[in-house]
């Protein structure tokens, strides 16, 4: 039975880790799927994450592939951009809400309490509202998603079905490598400059099939 997906979470990479990390995941000699989208019209500035992973690295090019799909379907690429317009306020309104319940969660913890117990139960309860807030933000960014799907079904639509037949050649399980294996690596933000080191946060994944 093929062994689960192991996931392993980095932080801001601005001193990069990835070299020992990949060392102790026992990845030395593996090849990389990367995903570079979240750096956008940069995606494909990534020579020094390559280096980093050895060199054996395939770029997905999302971020490109998704400007190719909006080209071909402007009904899609309109109804995208007010998904991710959508997700990006309730995004910012949702950090402000995180920051203030925090900063009472620091301000709490601060004081010295007078009876420590009625201290643990305003943490509690200051806990308890950052656990709804997560899931009630959870709930709706999914639901954001659901109706996205539900009106424009992209999985059916003939751009992205002729890119998948396009692109499907160019996905890492048609390279020339010799085992199946595929370790996916996927970094957040955008980086700041072509020399300096990049505030991304790479994720890594290890699978053993890779699928476009």
């Amino acid at each position: 039975m093929p062994a689960e997906p192991r996931i392993t979470l980095l932080g801001p990479q601005r001193n990069p880790r990835l070299p020992r990390v990949r060392q102790q995941l026992g990845l030395r000699d593996a090849r990389f799927a990367t995903v570079t989208a979240g750096w956008r019209d940069r995606e494909n500035d990534d020579a020094l994450l390559s280096e980093l992973l050895g060199g054996r690295t395939v770029n997905l090019q999302l971020w490109s592939r998704m400007q190719q799909l909006w080209e071909a379907d402007p009904e899609l690429a309109h109804g995208d951009r007010e998904r991710r317009r959508r997700l990006a306020e309730m995004q910012e309104l949702y950090v402000i809400g995180l920051q203030q319940a925090v900063e009472a969660a620091h301000r709490i913890t601060a004081r010295r309490p007078v009876l420590p117990e009625i201290q643990q139960m305003a943490l509690h309860d200051v806990l308890d509202i950052l656990r709804d807030m997560d899931e009630r933000h959870r709930q709706r960014v999914h639901e954001v998603h659901l109706d996205f799907y539900a009106r424009y079904e992209p999985q059916h639509r003939p751009a992205v079905l002729e890119g998948r037949a396009r692109w499907g050649s160019s996905s890492p399980s048609a390279t020339p490598w010799p085992s199946p294996a595929v370790t996916w690596v996927c970094c957040w933000g955008r980086c700041t400059s072509s020399t300096s080191p990049r505030p991304w946060p790479p994720r890594t994944r290890r699978s053993r099939t890779a699928r476009w």
